[in-house]
């Protein structure tokens, strides 16, 4: 039995394509972010070496500048960012003001009014931040107040809990009990 050069042509364009197909939906799986758990974020967050906060309340901020950061910080039309790449110019953060309390090893008791400073570090598209919605947020304490960043996947900032999680990240503060982080968590 003879194959034909255009048999042979064929044949090989198909494996071509089909390995094009393969890597191009790899690809955009990779750039796909995972469901958001806030309990294995708040216990990568606890176990870090760094200072956190967990913050529950309402943000203000000017919701057009964030949306004019995340605008210009996309990949342009000549140019093709991966997840992980990052601009090349730290644009300016956005200041916010919250309203709300902190977490405690009695839960959230304690009211907090303070400035967040809100860095951007988006290639892809940032994770959604809405001002003026009851939320959770995770915020660096640092020695000028606090910052979080949002990121592609990772804003630090969830919807509000419901009682069992605010409940787990409580027994964690109180008595070192905390949940494993997920194998391959954002964080």
């Amino acid at each position: 039995m003879a194959i034909s050069v255009r048999d042979m042509a064929m044949t090989m364009t198909r494996i071509l394509f089909l390995l094009l197909a393969v890597t191009v939906t790899e690809r955009a799986q990779a750039l796909t972010c995972m469901e958001p758990d806030v309990l294995s974020e708040f216990a990568q967050l606890h176990a870090s070496s760094e200072s956190y906060v967990v913050l529950r309340g309402r943000l203000s901020f000017d919701s057009q500048q964030l949306a004019d950061l995340v605008a210009t910080q996309g990949p342009k039309e000549d140019e093709s960012l991966v997840e992980g790449d990052v601009p090349t110019s730290a644009p300016a953060p956005v200041l916010a003001r919250f309203e709300g309390r902190r977490l405690g090893p009695y839960g959230f008791a304690q009211q907090v009014t303070a400035n967040i400073t809100l860095e951007v570090n988006c290639s892809m598209g940032c994770a959604p931040v809405e001002p003026g919605a009851n939320q959770l947020i995770f915020a660096l304490s640092t020695e000028v107040g606090y910052e979080v960043t949002i990121s592609d996947c990772d804003a630090n900032i969830y919807p509000s809990p419901d009682r069992a999680t605010v409940r787990a990240m409580t027994i964690c503060l109180r008595s070192g009990d905390c949940p494993p982080p997920l194998p391959g968590s954002a964080f």
